[in-house]
């Protein structure tokens, strides 16, 4: 009996590593600009560079990066992962 292709399988696992980077946009002047996520918790508000609106999550999503940003925000990502 060969093991070697689930010997390889079980050695060769990958190990999700999330994005940290996201471009955050303001929905209300368009600024975009890339910010490096928190991996400890949510950001909650995120005050936009060019015309300080205050952001906040939209209804349903845990973060501004989960609202505004081009990637999901760390725990998101490893939720879908799974």
């Amino acid at each position: 009996m060969n093991l070697a292709p689930i010997w390889l399988l079980y050695t060769q696992k990958q190990v999700f590593e999330p994005l940290l980077q996201s471009t955050l946009t303001c929905p209300h002047c368009g600024c975009a600009k890339v910010e490096t996520m928190p991996t400890d918790a949510c950001q909650w508000y995120y005050e936009c560079s060019a015309c300080h609106t205050l952001l906040k999550p939209e209804t349903g999503n845990c973060c501004v990066f989960c609202s505004y940003g081009s990637v999901l925000c760390p725990s998101a990502q490893l939720q879908q992962q799974q």
